[in-house]
Order: structure tokens, then sequence, then C-alpha cells
């Protein structure tokens, strides 16, 4: 159910990108949930734009927390347009949604 919730969600946020989207799900050990996609860009960019929606923040305020006067060069990460590091995407979390504490991990 998780990999059709997101499968959706991707498919409403881009719907020209998202034909051969798909999302896998693996149950690790205490309800640690790995969640793997088709199309990793596609997959980060949806969740920096959700964060930044959650944050209330626009994009304009996004790219002035990472210290960049303009406001398409962020708008590409969450196009899906640029592709990201592990360590640039926390960088990005960080600065999409100040108050959350992200934790990220690789399995």
């Amino acid at each position: 159910m998780i990999a059709d919730a997101i499968e959706g969600l991707i498919s409403c946020y881009f719907p020209n990108e998202s034909k051969d989207f798909q999302v896998f799900v693996k149950e690790y050990k205490k309800g640690v949930l790995g969640i793997s996609t088709s199309n990793n860009s596609l997959m980060l960019a949806f969740s920096l734009r959700r964060q930044r929606e959650a944050s209330k923040s626009t994009v304009r305020e996004v790219s002035e927390r990472l210290g960049s006067s303009s406001p398409n060069a962020y708008a590409r990460y969450e196009k899906g347009k640029t592709r990201v590091s592990l360590d640039q995407y926390e960088r990005l979390l960080q600065a999409v949604n100040p108050r959350q504490d992200f934790h990220l991990r690789i399995v």
C-alpha cells in the first residue's frame, strides 16, 4: 500500500515524468522500511517539494537559505532536473524545512 500511495502522489506531482515510475518497499527489522524507486531523481524532487510545502516556505525562501540569489537554481532540484549526492540532499532538506530534523540512513 505504501508503494501505491507514493506512486499515486508522484503521478499527481509529475504527470509527464511518472509513466514508468515504480516504488519498491522492503520491511526490515523493528518496523524499519526501505524504499527504493526506478527513478531516484524524481523521488528526491518529490520529497523536497513536499517538505517545502509542509514548512510553508517558498522556492525563493529556500534559495535564500541555500545562499543563492537564483530561485531557478533550487527549482531545478524540485523538478528532478539536477542530480544530487546524499550529502547535498541532506543540505537541501535542511534548507527546505529547517524546523525538521532529518536522519537519512543507507541500508
